[in-house]
C-alpha cells in the first residue's frame, strides 16, 4: 500500500468514525471531549500519535529535516482533525463523508510533499 493510499484509508476511517460519533452522541460528545482533554492519558496518547505521524511523514518524504517533518506532521494531524470534525457536523451520508476524506487526504499529502502515485500524476 502506498503512503497516500494508507493516508487516505486512515483519513476515511477517522472521518467516518467522527461522523458516526457525532450522529450518535451529539452535544454530549463535545462535553466528554473537554473532560478527556484534562486527562494525563489523553496527553500521552496525543504524543504517541504525533510520534507515529512524524515517523510516517519522515519515511514518506525522506528529504525533510527532522524539524520540518515534525511541522508537516502537525499540519497533517491538525488539518485532518479540524476538517473531520467539521464534516462530522454536516450530517452527511457515509459515501459523501468518504469523498470528503479522500479529498482531504490528497490535499494534506500534497502539502506535506508526499510523492504522487502514478495514477495521481496521470489524472493531473
Amino acid at each position: 500500500m502506498s503512503d497516500i493510499s494508507f493516508l487516505s484509508a486512515f483519513v476515511r476511517f477517522y472521518f467516518v468514525a467522527e461522523s458516526r460519533d457525532v450522529a450518535e452522541m451529539g452535544a454530549a460528545l463535545r462535553d466528554a471531549e473537554a473532560l478527556f482533554a484534562d486527562d494525563p492519558g489523553y496527553g500521552a496518547m496525543h504524543q504517541l500519535v504525533m510520534r507515529r505521524f512524524v515517523r510516517f511523514v519522515k519515511e514518506s518524504v525522506p528529504a525533510l529535516s527532522p524539524s520540518k517533518a515534525r511541522f508537516r506532521a502537525l499540519q497533517l494531524v491538525t488539518t485532518i482533525d479540524c476538517v473531520g470534525r467539521a464534516v462530522a457536523g454536516l450530517g452527511l451520508r457515509k459515501r459523501v463523508v468518504s469523498r470528503w476524506a479522500d479529498d482531504c487526504a490528497e490535499v494534506v499529502a500534497n502539502q506535506a510533499g508526499f510523492p504522487q502515485s502514478a495514477a495521481a500524476k496521470a489524472a493531473a
